[in-house]
């Protein structure tokens, strides 16, 4: 009797812990989805950035976006402060489309 107790109570632990790494492994948070940033220096001058998820390009934005015209970011810190957006977005399952008033409230060096 006591070893068929020992024997559930071992089958149980072991499946708690299997799915405690399954769910870490699959769940948002774990490695599978993460993503990284990459800043670009522009030949033309200026900046830009690089998403990364598991070390493949997903997204390449080489000016700013959701302002209307076609210019790159003028500092490192700019290009990084809206990829942090992007990131934090895709991180969230909201996408990655960036609108006008949000450009405006990251106060970029660049006046539109």
């Amino acid at each position: 009797m006591k070893t068929k107790k020992g024997l559930a109570f071992t089958l149980i632990l072991l499946t708690m812990v299997v799915g405690m790494f399954c769910w870490w492994k699959f769940s948002k948070n774990g490695p599978d989805h993460y993503y990284t940033i990459e800043v670009v220096e522009l030949h033309e001058g200026g900046f830009g950035y690089k998403i990364l998820h598991q070390d493949e390009m997903l997204i390449y934005q080489p000016f700013v976006p959701a302002v209307g015209h076609n210019k790159p970011f003028v500092s490192k810190e700019d290009a990084i402060k809206v990829a942090q957006l992007v990131r934090n977005k895709l991180e969230s399952g909201y996408g990655f489309s960036v609108s006008a008033k949000e450009i405006q409230e990251l106060n970029l060096s660049v006046s539109y």
